[in-house]
Formats: C-alpha cells, sequence, structure tokens
C-alpha cells in the first residue's frame, strides 16, 4: 500500500500543473478598469467598439507585449476621434488631466530617471511600451487616460 501512495503521489507530481490563464481581455480590463468604467457609461458605441477590437487583438497569434501595444493603440483611436472636443471641457476636467499627466510625469522621473522620462516627453506613452515598462505605469496610464475620456465627456 505505500508502494502504490508512492507511484502515486509521484505520476501526481510528474504530471504538468494546469495553470489558470489570464486571458488577454482580462488583462486588459484590469490595467485599464477606470478607462474602461468611463468609456461604458459615457461613450458606450466606442466601448463596444473598442471590446470587439480587443477581442480581434487577444485571437492574434502575437506575444503579450504587442498584443498591449495594439489594445494602446486602439483606445488611442477612440481618443483621437474626440480630440477637437477636448478644448471644450469643464476647466476643472483639463486641470485634472494636467495634474494627472504631471504626477504621471514625475513617476516615470522618479521610477526611471531622466533619459526615460525625457523619451516618455517627447514620445508619449507609447514609449513606455517601447521601453517595456508599460506594466510598470500601468495605473498611470489608466488614470491619464480615464481623466482624458471624463475632459471629453463633460464637453459634450
Amino acid at each position: 500500500m505505500k508502494l502504490f501512495t508512492l507511484v502515486a503521489t509521484l505520476v501526481l507530481l510528474a504530471l504538468p500543473a494546469v495553470a489558470e490563464e489570464t486571458s488577454f481581455r482580462q488583462l486588459f480590463e484590469s490595467r485599464n478598469g477606470r478607462t474602461l468604467a468611463v468609456l461604458k457609461a459615457e461613450f458606450p458605441q466606442d466601448y463596444d467598439g473598442l471590446m470587439i477590437r480587443i477581442g480581434a487583438v487577444e485571437r492574434s497569434e502575437q506575444s503579450e507585449m504587442l498584443k498591449l501595444s495594439a489594445a494602446f493603440a486602439a483606445v488611442g483611436d477612440v481618443r483621437r476621434k474626440y480630440v477637437a472636443r477636448l478644448r471644450f471641457a469643464p476647466p476643472q476636467d483639463l486641470a485634472a488631466l494636467l495634474e494627472s499627466a504631471a504626477a504621471f510625469h514625475q513617476s516615470v522621473l522618479e521610477k526611471d530617471g531622466p533619459g526615460a522620462c525625457g523619451v516618455f516627453a517627447q514620445n508619449g506613452t507609447g514609449a513606455l511600451f517601447s521601453l517595456a515598462r508599460s506594466d510598470t505605469y500601468a495605473a498611470e496610464i489608466d488614470t491619464q487616460s480615464a481623466r482624458y475620456f471624463e475632459a471629453v465627456a463633460g464637453a459634450i
């Protein structure tokens, strides 16, 4: 009986562990929760279109980093759609947007130094994907994006 228990234990240990994998969509939603909440509430058609694109990105045969970059580009397309309206946003929304941008730059300066901050200042958030640092700044990216859409929603 002891031999059977030992063999059964060894067999179980030899089997590959089945880890629960997080889907790309779940990863995207966890990293962009605030932005998605604003889009869903204020721009439901854009939210639906974005989630369709995220589904297509998820099904693609790309690395996670390329998928994140593609998803970031999809959100950027929605942002660009409303850029002309941003100038009509209420002053308090614009102030919040600028304050979050300043805090974001300060965070990059503190965590990665002046070189990375300079690249970020010149090239925007996409530079953080190029530097493979988007994970580090996921919260800041989400805050900045959500503030943008909040400001646009205030302008409409």
